[in-house]
């Protein structure tokens, strides 16, 4: 009835109209109306002392556009959000994946240093025949061979010293060997060799 006249209406003039057009009961227009209003199908607006009701095509249309504009501010608004839902669930994996990454190389870096630690253990067993542990050991012999040398010499520089001593005397030089060296002295043997 409001689409159709174009018009606007005051209460009473609906109360009149509304039950011969639509077959409602005078008594429930004024809650029907009500309702259209509550549901922003029927505008009305106060002047005076007096309410008039309208529905033009333009505020059902206006209405409308209003609506649809409100949904998508609202999907353009979730659409961010699940945009950005989604790059945090994509940081996430990857975060898990780095994380599981790293727990990977830490295995992988102490497999290998077991490895190389096991590989020392052996390496050690073969020092006797590492040659440079083998040249280190040839060069102890050689200062340990030239240092019983040069006590040898001293010890026949000193016995030849003692029998100056005792004048040529070699019975005298064997008692001063055994007083001399003690027990490392065996007589008509020399120094005893350990």
């Amino acid at each position: 009835m409001f689409r159709t006249s174009n018009t606007v209406f005051t209460l009473k003039e609906l109360e009149k109209a509304v039950p011969s057009a639509t077959g409602i009961n005078g008594m429930q227009v004024k809650d029907y109306i009500q309702a259209l209003v509550d549901e922003n199908m029927v505008r009305v607006e106060k002047i005076g002392s007096g309410n008039w009701y309208w529905s033009f095509a333009s505020n059902e249309k206006k209405a409308k556009q209003d609506t649809l504009d409100q949904l998508k501010k609202e999907k353009d608004a979730l659409e961010t959000r699940v945009t950005k839902l989604r790059e945090e669930v994509r940081s996430r994996e990857e975060s898990e994946d780095e994380r599981r990454q790293h727990q990977e190389w830490q295995s992988k870096y102490d497999d290998i240093n077991t490895e190389v630690a096991g590989f020392r253990e052996e390496l050690k067993g073969y020092e006797g025949n590492d040659p440079a542990a083998f040249e280190l050991k040839k060069k102890e012999a050689q200062k340990a061979q030239g240092s019983t040398e040069r006590w040898t010499d001293n010890i026949l520089i000193l016995d030849q010293w003692f029998l100056e001593l005792s004048g040529g005397d070699r019975g005298a030089r064997e008692e001063m060997r055994e007083q001399l060296f003690g027990d490392q002295y065996a007589k008509d043997e020399g120094l005893i060799e350990y």
